[in-house]
């Protein structure tokens, strides 16, 4: 009986240990929600944009100016972006292609995107747009 002492004791211990530490990750993460609480949110804007321009859907887009063949795409929101992050990937259907954002210059409610093939030359592709402001 002797022996199995030290052995519950490790059990009971290694229970504590990992009681405690459970018990840190869920006032770490009551901690964090509480301090999410006080912060704003930030508001997701995008546009997924087929190759001709034209909007395949969308979040607070307001139009899409395209000129056929130039790989040029100006999108405007509804509100200014020009305080934003933005970034765009390409649509899975249009192969390897590069995207450059041009930034607010054109317009504070407006973002510009270039897409190119791989040879750097301009290609109307699909793409699609996310803005975090």
């Amino acid at each position: 009986m002797q022996a199995s002492r030290p052995k519950a004791l490790l059990i009971a211990l290694a229970m504590a240990v990992a009681l405690l530490a459970a018990a840190s990750v869920v006032v770490g993460s009551l901690t964090d929600d509480a301090d999410a609480a006080g912060t704003t949110q930030l508001k997701t804007l995008w546009a997924v944009v087929n190759a001709d321009g034209t909007p395949a859907r969308g979040k607070g887009v307001a139009s899409i100016s395209h000129q056929v063949d130039t790989g040029e795409f100006e999108i405007k929101f509804r509100q200014n972006v020009s305080a934003c992050a933005y970034s765009a990937t390409f649509d899975h259907s249009s192969g390897f292609i590069f995207i450059s954002l041009r930034d607010s210059s054109i317009g504070p409610r407006e973002v510009g995107v270039t897409t190119t093939d791989r040879a750097a030359v301009v290609r109307d592709s699909p793409f699609h747009l996310i803005v975090q402001c």
